[in-house]
């Protein structure tokens, strides 16, 4: 054992996101050392000023430092392009995805709003939100790139650099928080938030990713890092650690977390220690692809629908407007590829302004009076015209002036009653089993940028306190006034978490096929009989007395027959290698993956490991969400349901 004073220990934070991303650090206060002093760090400004990319952009270029929302100092947007054409070093001849390193100038950090300059988009492309697309390789599939080779060029998708991708965005941010920070020895102790979709692949890929950054770090600066230690967190996990200090705790009963950001909703069961409330215990997490940029896409196809459907009477043709927005879509041209951006930005001021009261009639007087000099949304429509800048330009400062829209069509409605419905779909069973048991819910935390949506957060409210057992509005604990992103962060910093968080997420047992939980009607004859899905207590070893290690957590499984059943985790569908007839068995989560430990027919125990199963189709409604939540990296045309007949 090394020993060390905590005063020598820095803690780091990050989260990671490919629309904002933050970092935390903290350290124990000299005079009273069972505090952690914390502090904010702005990590795109120390990127700008070490001078890390050298893409001939200016230096007073700062729009890529510009606030989110309330956030004040804490929250940047970070949105990232990739060069369309990707020079190599001279001498390199070949290309290989499993070698490749992006270099520093393929990758921008700059957030660039102007319509003039289009110069931009026509060197660079978006980077897709990494979170969603890092189990999905065919959503990138359609993104093409070019390796520039000594003597060749090669065309590439992206899918085949993302990881790169990921490790330079990781490695720039890491790599400059070091060398702006760490000036002294120290002990390391850094953590990075992860959503409930990943992998425990993914999880450990990227601790792997971080860990090597901090070692070439130290390798070239002397060696400042003594001692270092990385580790993972759910985000969802985290937001609860992060509110708690705030909440007086329930011994023995159970709190809900749910998560809803910009890509991904996440959400945990995390149970307080009946001995002692500070202890906090998770008991189960998952999550799925979707959240607030499915809201953002659901005002898209709001306004798609009113150009079409109420106002374009014979103004016109509906082939013409359409393949108008096919265009923008596909991003055939540098224009159109500015202009989906800007049409995101559409999304996002409607969704900040949107009221469900406001009638019909009033949106529609609202749009109608909407000008451009002597332009309005109709005379738009009677000069469209394809592939002309006027026509896109005219038609983004028309859109910057739309205050509000109305729920054509019921997009919007239905996308935020989805999620509501996906998020009580994922919870029920776990809470049926514990509100039989000892564990009651005592409270349940709405967190994340998407609840700044004021209707999503009343109707995830309302499916959650509608629950068996949770029905009771007085649960939904108030976050008015405590930062629903930044709070995630500071539960990095929650030093009384006696369980190893680091796991992936909780399997959940679905009939083959479908997404619904495991029911009476789906078991086979010759299955045990206990149907409802477990989720056990924390199984102690004098080991672990007092460190609760979620690798013992374990659920029962009610098909015996493992070619029947399969297992939903993280928007990942997952089934047993083995597919023979088995006695009785229960799946554990552990750092190596999902197993069953199961006895079978001669009563021999077996471990079984459960792999990927990518042909399951039930998969295609998770890949929807994880589309439709792409935006605008991705769009792609056949989901765009306003633009259909």
């Amino acid at each position: 054992l090394h020993f060390v004073e905590k005063t020598d220990i820095k803690f780091v934070g990050l989260d990671f996101g490919s629309e904002a991303s933050q970092m935390i650090e903290g350290y124990y206060n000299p005079i009273d050392l069972s505090k952690i002093e914390q502090n904010f760090t702005n990590i795109f400004s120390d990127i700008k000023s070490s001078s890390i990319f050298q893409d001939g952009t200016p230096n007073e270029i700062c729009r890529q430092f510009e606030k989110e929302g309330d956030y004040k100092e804490k929250l940047y947007k970070s949105i990232f392009f990739i060069k369309k054409t990707i020079s190599l070093k001279d001498t390199q001849i070949n290309f290989n995805p499993n070698n490749f390193n992006a270099p520093k100038d393929s990758i921008s950090f700059i957030n660039r709003e102007s319509d003039e300059d289009l110069t931009f988009f026509k060197d660079w492309m978006l980077v897709p939100n990494l979170k969603l697309i890092h189990n999905h390789n065919n959503l990138t599939s359609q993104i093409g790139l070019t390796i520039k080779l000594k003597d060749a060029e090669k065309n590439v998708d992206f899918s085949s650099i993302k990881r790169s991708v990921y490790k330079r965005l990781l490695s720039e941010m890491i790599e400059t928080y070091l060398k702006s920070h760490i000036h002294n020895n120290v002990y390391l102790n850094f953590t990075v938030l992860v959503p409930n979709i990943y992998s425990i692949t993914e999880i450990l890929d990227t601790k792997k990713i971080i860990r090597n950054i901090c070692k070439e770090f130290n390798s070239d600066n002397h060696n400042p890092i003594l001692g270092l230690e990385v580790s993972s967190l759910s985000e969802s996990d985290a937001s609860f650690y992060g509110i708690s200090s705030s909440l007086t705790l329930s011994p023995g009963n159970f709190y809900i977390t749910v998560d809803c950001g910009k890509g991904t909703t996440d959400f945990s069961l995390i149970k307080i220690d009946e001995n002692d409330a500070t202890i906090k215990i998770p008991v189960y997490r998952g999550g799925f692809a979707g959240a607030g940029n499915l809201i953002n896409y659901a005002f898209l196809e709001s306004m798609i629908y009113f150009l079409r459907f109420v106002l374009n009477q014979k103004i016109v043709s509906d082939e013409k407007l359409k393949k108008y927005f096919e265009d923008i879509f596909s991003a055939k041209t540098d224009s159109k590829a500015n202009l989906n951006k800007k049409l995101y930005d559409f999304t996002e001021n409607c969704k900040k302004n949107y009221d469900s009261s406001i009638s019909e009639s009033k949106v529609i007087t609202h749009l109608e009076n909407i000008k451009w000099g002597n332009l309005d949304f109709e005379k738009w429509l009677e000069n469209l015209r394809d592939d002309d800048a006027e026509t896109d330009y005219n038609f983004t400062k028309l859109l910057e002036q739309v205050k509000f829209l109305f729920n054509w069509n019921n997009y919007i409605k239905s996308t935020v009653e989805e999620i509501a419905k996906n998020v009580v779909e994922n919870l029920s069973n776990v809470t049926n089993y514990l509100n039989q048991s000892k564990s009651q819910c005592a409270g349940v935390v709405l967190t994340g940028r998407a609840f700044l949506f004021k209707d999503l957060h009343q109707v995830v409210s309302t499916h959650i306190t509608s629950m068996k057992g949770l029905k009771n509005p007085q649960l939904i604990i108030d976050t008015e006034g405590i930062d629903k992103k930044t709070i995630c962060l500071q539960g990095i910093l929650e030093r009384n978490i006696k369980s190893f968080a680091d796991v992936a997420s909780s399997p959940i047992e679905i009939p083959k096929g479908s997404l619904r939980r495991i029911k009476k009607s789906d078991v086979t004859e010759g299955t045990i009989k206990k149907i409802m899905l477990q989720i056990k207590e924390m199984i102690f070893s004098p080991a672990f007395s007092v460190f609760g290690n979620s690798d013992f957590n374990k659920t029962e499984i009610t098909q015996t027959n493992f070619a029947d059943t399969q297992f939903l985790s993280g928007g990942l569908i997952y089934s047993p290698k083995v597919l023979n007839h088995f006695e009785s068995g229960h799946i554990i989560n552990t750092r190596k993956g999902y197993f069953i430990i199961a006895k079978n027919l001669h009563g021999e125990r077996q471990i079984v490991e459960l792999q990927v199963n990518n042909l399951n189709p039930a998969l295609l409604h998770l890949k929807k969400f994880a589309i439709k939540s792409l935006l605008p990296g991705i769009v792609e045309i056949d989901m765009i349901d306003s633009l259909k007949n």
